[in-house]
């Protein structure tokens, strides 16, 4: 990932993610998780895994960030990501849609894998956006400044616990 960025001369930072095999040994501001009573994965019907939970503070952080130094927009990829042959002209291409048509966005997903046979709605003027439906394997994402705001004013870490994985 590092190599693709430097060749392609993109800023970036990178953050060390939140072992779920860990979580005894979190900072104390994301100690005080909590995980909705109840919750089961709609699709597995199974409650959420350690590695989950720090895959979830780990996005939680980096919406911290994202509002902490009121970045505009944010790309996020996870670590172990590899682009498809045309990935990148692909998120080029949003880029480029979004400007064309002035559309404004919170969160855009640059990858997943959907888990529903539902036909998505395609965003007209837009090549590759579409609405989704419950997915798993946020590969990466695009997040505004309001997204992130948005993600973390209901205060997540502590109303609720949700794998960014498989975040809808």
């Amino acid at each position: 990932m590092r190599k693709i960025f430097d060749l392609l001369g993109v800023e970036y930072t990178l953050l060390e993610a939140t072992d779920g095999q860990k979580l005894d040994e979190l900072p104390a501001d994301l100690k005080d998780y909590r995980i909705l009573d109840g919750y089961l994965d709609p699709i597995t019907k199974r409650p959420m895994k350690k590695g989950e939970i720090g895959c979830f503070l780990s996005h939680y952080r980096i919406w911290q960030d994202v509002v902490r130094n009121k970045l505009e927009k944010t790309i996020v990829f996870e670590d172990d990501l590899r682009f498809s042959h045309d990935g990148l002209t692909r998120v080029r291409e949003v880029l480029q849609d979004l400007e064309a048509t002035k559309k404004s966005w919170d969160l855009i997903y640059l990858g997943r894998k959907k888990q529903s046979d539902r036909e998505e709605l395609w965003i007209p003027m837009h090549r590759h956006l579409s609405t989704v439906e419950y997915s798993y394997w946020t590969l990466g994402y695009m997040l505004s400044l309001s997204g992130a705001q948005k993600l973390l004013n209901p205060d997540p870490l502590r109303r609720w616990c949700r794998s960014m994985s498989t975040y809808r």
